[in-house]
């Protein structure tokens, strides 16, 4: 193996590493149709224009709503779908921490989420902006990467002297910061497997985070991926690739669910083999196999709700297939703000969210608000109490039971 050389890629010397993001536009040439892309270096197609989209109210109840209520994720009328695109680099490279870099040397956009403007609210800080032409723009989650340094600056520095691994066959870029449950996988990566009927070269590899879980490989596997076109990249080489494909994200959590997302999901279906939706119409999403942020009395609310014809579930045991027909059978699904009720991306149209927390954590429950835009979903969203006040993405809490039915009762209602 070869040793990873930013200064080699940059024909200059470097001794900071310290790098800006370059978006598509200032590095890529802009092809007009896929054919171009077995002609071209490095450039991108516009797979369509910039979309907004008005949000479907969630209906927010319980006794402890004032911190959610105000939080703008919830003010907001509506949400920015940023353009969805298709990259194509030549001799690209990527980094561990899953950063892309062109044969030239820049750090591609695509190695982050999609910029965000002022007009997006909730993820915009003029803090971490950065401007870009006569525009001002802010990586979301930025604080998340341990190199970040300022706006749209990072420290490479750590990639500097790794082996390099070269990789002869295409390969679909599938990669995010956050990978590791349910909500991160479907949203944040497996989504993008969207635009894979785009790729002109239908023989690929996938490059994706390691560790895999059970249901993230048999994703891949779905899809047309052996085990040995699965890269699961490591933490200690550079990665060098003829040909890397990227598909722009099609939701970023907390920010944006796209139509294509939702449909992507509606259509994964199709791919299983003797699929048949559970008759279990109502699902309460068990949390009690979990270590922490748990709901102390979530015991009593599963044993009142089986009196009202749920059935519990916990998905963590469950293969994909099983998720899958499990949740698109549902009518309704309750349960607490987490990875697992993500799976609500598989439910009918019209059905119905009951998603509880504590207001800090249920800040997060935008996201089920911005899925049920998409597919006209009602969803609910009930606030129970903290009761160890440390951390929110920890701390254990409680609900008050007969308000939590009460609420509940009158979403079956409608």
């Amino acid at each position: 193996m070869t040793n990873f050389n930013f200064d080699i890629l940059q024909n200059k010397e470097n001794s900071s590493y310290r790098f800006s993001v370059q978006s598509r536009q200032k590095i890529f040439e802009k092809v007009t149709s896929f054919s171009d892309f077995k002609t071209s270096d490095d450039s991108y197609l516009s797979l369509r224009d910039e979309q907004w989209f008005n949000i479907k109210p969630a209906i927010l109840s319980g006794p402890y709503l004032n911190e959610v209520a105000q939080h703008k994720a919830f003010s907001r009328l509506k949400y920015r779908v940023p353009e969805i695109t298709i990259s194509h680099y030549s001799d690209a490279s990527v980094l561990p921490h899953y950063i892309i870099v062109t044969q030239n040397g820049e750090i591609s956009q695509d190695s982050y989420e999609e910029y965000t403007i002022k007009e997006d609210e909730s993820w915009y800080s003029e803090i971490d902006a950065f401007t870009e032409g006569e525009e001002r723009f802010c990586i979301p989650r930025i604080k998340a990467s341990p190199h970040w340094r300022e706006g749209n600056v990072f420290d490479f520095s750590y990639a500097q002297g790794l082996p390099v691994e070269e990789i002869d066959k295409p390969t679909l870029y599938l990669m995010a910061w956050h990978h590791n449950n349910v909500s991160h996988w479907f949203l944040d990566l497996f989504s993008r497997m969207w635009g894979k009927h785009f790729i002109p070269v239908k023989d690929l590899k996938v490059i994706v985070p390691s560790p895999l879980h059970p249901y993230m490989r048999e994703c891949l596997h779905l899809y047309g991926f052996s085990d040995a076109d699965i890269i699961e990249a490591r933490k200690d080489r550079v990665y060098k690739f003829r040909q890397l494909y990227s598909v722009s994200r099609l939701a970023s959590q907390y920010n944006f669910i796209s139509p294509e997302c939702t449909r992507f999901y509606d259509f994964m279906k199709n791919h299983i083999r003797s699929f048949k939706a559970s008759s279990n119409k109502r699902i309460y999403v068990s949390r009690r196999d979990t270590t922490k942020r748990m709901c102390v009395n979530e015991e009593e609310l599963e044993n009142r709700l089986k009196g009202k014809g749920f059935e519990i579930v916990q998905t963590t045991p469950l293969n994909l297939q099983q998720r899958i027909e499990l949740f698109s059978g549902a009518d309704v699904v309750v349960g607490s703000c987490g990875a697992g009720m993500f799976h609500s991306l598989f439910m009918p149209e019209n059905s119905k969210v009951f998603v509880t927390g504590t207001p800090a954590m249920n800040k997060n429950s935008c996201a089920f608000n911005y899925i049920g835009t998409q597919k006209s979903q009602d969803v609910h969203i009930f606030s129970g109490r903290n009761i160890d006040n440390k951390n929110i993405t920890t701390d254990n809490w409680e609900l008050d039971i007969d308000s939590c039915l009460d609420a509940i009762d009158s979403a079956l209602l409608y």
